[in-house]
């Protein structure tokens, strides 16, 4: 047992609990389990545990505890982490954070979860284990959830009990599912077909298919690997869109398949490319396929602040691809940005040149233009081969993007309070009560420097002038967005005594209605596009608390003047999306060169004309124009 860990039994009421005490870098934290009247489980943890607590030995720490422990929290409360870090779900490891990793450590605890938790038993937690129905639990061993009505639905003795723990072993990944839909809980206990009540209960797509198609429930028949990188539900919909061949048999593959499917299969969908067509040469070694597309979307660059040493040495042991569903997510995050900004900057032009009417664009055409331009930066490549076409272009995006706006692509000109080609700021700027600065960004130049490191040649490009570094992410792209006040962007900072300051992550919202204080979250990634730290995040929920609340004040009259201003300076929607007045051909043809780079080889050479003439945006134009609307009447 590590020396800084300890445990105890107690008792809350009647009810036998257990608590363990661990360390971590922010001093001790403890854990709760226990069991009330009717066997369910409670409990909570990790949570930091104060001094006071502490000098009170296991009551103390279990009184500190047992106070977080509310109805509320019970019933909102996911029970796996807490269960599996107590090794008491079957087949579940024990997560990096659970009671058995703080006791033994995290490699012991995966060795053998339930023989660990079986050692707690002499010392009192046998209690808390007898009162708990294991049963319930072995049949909501691959749950994503496990909350006290999905308990208490596998609980029990008696035929109706084992006649939903019989239906809960024929697809063990659908065990929450079966215990969270009325229509399925009420025809596993009249004894219909469950393959039927599960395919009506989980509705149908857009073209009638079912969602979950009984060829799908077929595949995921007796699988009991749990999925926590997303929902059982949608894990059975990527299954079904996959060939038999390609159905993973492993539980190494599986959890890469869950990985794979969480994030390219949900993701890039929206712009029109299809998990099926992204991983068709996967050959059922998902393992085999998630570690190509990691590398593929991998950094080739040093990591930053490396000196020539350093580099030397980076080059001859090169890190492994990071294979985890963040990397991936962020990488489907950089080919979507790529994507929209191919759409706006000359899809949507060159479809509105093709025609000499006005374009009318609506949210229709901007997904139609979306797809047309994944289909030609894309087409059938699979997901390896998209994340490489991706990556080439992200390694000059800017310096191409400022052919296309006519500016300077290092965009390091001097910064104003608010620039004569800035935007508004949602707000003033705040430091939040963790010490972390908010700050608007409200120019290009201001955007450019909070992503340096993305779109530009060179190992140390993430340096800005000012000796900042940037976050390596494309929030550049989100100029046009902000000039309109449909997006406002904000850098999220730690500043330092001497001035200078480090960005930690870059948030957004969209835009808010005038006269209200709606807030609607967008995004929000730190470096290179992943997740934002718990302290950056925390800081980010203060400022949007105080834009809803009214603490503080959104600037409405500002941006009001300025969206008024740039939709005066554009002739229409598409202009202020690409940021050129696409009707002067020199304009046109200028964005074109400069996306011909990353387009296939067969078009690098295809002039414009030829381009304006493609079937794909010969159709986008007649969407822009209503010719197509017009059409589908005239054919009723």
């Amino acid at each position: 047992m590590k020396p800084d860990a300890s445990y105890a039994p107690l008792m809350i009421g009647n009810s036998p609990a257990f608590v363990v005490v661990g360390g971590s870098d922010d001093g001790p934290i403890g854990w709760l389990v226990g069991a009330d009247a009717d066997g369910v489980p409670f409990g909570v943890g990790p949570v930091p545990l104060s001094e006071a607590a502490l000098r009170g030995g296991a009551e103390g720490v279990g009184a500190e505890l047992v106070r977080l422990v509310t109805p509320e929290q019970r019933d909102e409360t996911n029970l796996v982490p807490l269960l599996a870090g107590f090794g008491l779900i079957p087949g579940r490891p024990v997560p990096k954070d659970g009671a058995l990793a703080a006791l033994i450590g995290l490699d012991a605890a995966h060795a053998d979860p339930v023989s660990a938790g079986h050692m707690l038993d002499a010392a009192g937690f046998e209690g808390v284990r007898e009162r708990i129905d294991a049963r319930a639990l072995q049949a909501l061993r691959a749950a994503d959830r496990i909350d006290v009505s999905s308990y208490l639905f596998f609980a029990g003795d008696g035929p109706k009990a084992d006649h939903r723990r019989q239906a809960a072993g024929t697809y063990p990944l659908l065990a929450g599912a079966m215990s969270r839909l009325p229509t399925v809980k009420m025809r596993i206990d009249a004894g219909s077909s469950l393959a039927d009540a599960l395919e009506m209960a989980m509705g149908r797509r857009e073209d009638g298919r079912p969602t979950l198609p009984k060829a799908a429930l077929k595949r995921l028949q007796g699988i009991e690997w749990a999925a926590d990188a997303m929902a059982p539900e949608q894990l059975a919909e990527a299954l079904g869109s996959i060939s038999p061949q390609n159905v993973p048999r492993t539980r190494e593959d599986f959890e890469a398949f869950a990985a794979v499917a969480s994030t390219i299969g949900r993701m890039l969908p929206s712009v029109g490319l299809t998990f099926d067509v992204l991983a068709a040469d996967s050959q059922g070694k998902w393992a085999e396929f998630r570690k190509r597309t990691a590398k593929a979307a991998m950094e080739r660059r040093p990591p930053q602040g490396l000196d020539a040493e350093g580099i030397a040495e980076w080059r001859r042991n090169p890190q492994p691809p990071d294979e985890s569903v963040e990397a991936l997510r962020a990488a489907c995050v950089d080919l979507e940005e790529m994507v929209d900004m191919f759409a706006r900057t000359l899809v949507l032009p060159a479809a509105s040149a093709a025609s000499d009417e006005m374009p009318i664009l609506g949210e229709i055409q901007r997904r139609q233009a979306r797809e047309v331009a994944a289909q030609i930066l894309i087409g059938t490549k699979t997901a390896p081969g998209a994340f490489l076409a991706t990556r080439a272009w992200h390694g000059t995006a800017m310096e191409m993007l400022a052919v296309v706006r006519g500016g300077d692509p290092e965009l390091v000109e001097r910064m104003q309070t608010v620039a004569e080609d800035g935007w508004a700021p949602i707000a003033q700027a705040m430091t939040a009560p963790n010490g972390l600065f908010i700050l608007p960004l409200t120019d290009p130049r201001m955007l450019a420097d909070e992503g340096r490191g993305w779109g530009l040649r060179g190992e140390e490009s993430t340096l800005n002038a000012d000796g900042s570094r940037g976050l390596n992410h494309c929030v550049a792209t989100k100029e046009s967005y902000c000039r309109q006040g449909t997006m406002h962007v904000l850098s999220i900072r730690r500043v330092n005594a001497d001035g200078t300051f480090e960005r930690l992550s870059t948030p957004s919202i969209l835009g808010v209605p005038q006269g209200s204080t709606e807030i609607r979250n967008n995004e929000h990634r730190a470096f290179g596009n992943t997740n934002p730290s718990a302290e950056a995040a925390a800081a980010w929920k203060w400022y949007k608390d105080g834009l809803s609340s009214g603490a503080i004040p959104i600037n409405h009259d500002m941006i009001r003047e300025v969206t008024v201003r740039e939709r005066k300076r554009w002739s229409d929607d598409v202009a202020r999306g690409a940021l050129y007045d696409w009707r002067k051909d020199e304009l046109l043809e200028r964005a074109f060169s400069a996306w011909r780079p990353y387009l296939p080889k067969a078009m690098q050479s295809m002039p414009l004309a030829d381009f304006l003439a493609r079937p794909d945006i010969r159709d986008l134009s007649a969407s822009l124009t209503g010719r197509r609307l017009v059409a589908l009447h005239a054919a009723r």
